[in-house]
């Protein structure tokens, strides 16, 4: 979302793929791909007018997270006539509070991120600090959501006593996963007894994410 603005017509079809099945935007737009995976929206000062108003939903209803710089605070509605001598003239319409649902007026209120990346891009050599923070935080996302993952799948499918995998899947989860049966310890099942979360979601974390 850094850089420019953009078109308050197309905000809705940007933003439906992020918003789950029977939210307000997919009524209209059922269609539309749905991304149910960590996302990570980028914002910096040169933002402005509908990509403000998309940064603004993007936080204000939790869809990811949004990080890098303070965007402009330039969202007002405006019709541009041109004059005789070729130059245009910017005139003010619509009031900025019209194109956010909580009619929030960001004229003038520029959209704060979640996580600030500090540093001058002009300074950076060519480095994109926002990027590289963005990065790092979408990988951490995924991280932590293989986590989650693999304690909701273990607790799911960890019955009392010691267990051994085979090929199979778990309708509730949607996802494959190992069959679990009990089984004495053996010698060979050392680390299994150790680790078994580790073993027995192994499977379930990369058919996921991969």
């Amino acid at each position: 979302l850094r850089g420019s603005g953009g078109s308050p017509t197309v905000i809705r079809q940007l933003l439906a793929p992020f918003y789950p099945e029977g939210s307000h935007v997919r009524r209209r737009l059922s269609a539309a791909p749905l991304w149910g995976r960590p996302v990570v929206a980028l914002i910096d000062g040169n933002a402005r007018s509908a990509k403000e108003v998309y940064a603004h939903a993007f936080q204000r209803d939790g869809l990811g997270l949004l990080l890098g710089r303070p965007t402009t605070g330039a969202v007002i509605g405006a019709n541009f006539p041109e004059l005789p001598d070729g130059a245009r003239l910017t005139v003010p319409m619509v009031p900025g509070a019209r194109y956010t649902r909580d009619r929030v007026d960001l004229e003038g209120n520029p959209v704060e991120p979640d996580i600030h990346v500090p540093g001058t891009l002009k300074y950076a050599r060519g480095h994109d600090e926002i990027f590289a923070a963005g990065r790092k935080a979408a990988f951490d996302k995924v991280r932590r959501e293989r986590a989650n993952l693999a304690k909701r799948f273990f607790a799911a499918t960890h019955p009392s006593g010691h267990l051994k995998h085979t090929a199979s899947r778990v309708p509730a989860l949607g996802m494959p996963r190992a069959k679990l049966s009990r089984k004495d310890p053996g010698p060979g099942d050392a680390s299994l007894c150790r680790r078994p979360s580790a073993h027995v979601c192994r499977r379930a974390w990369r058919s996921s994410y991969d």
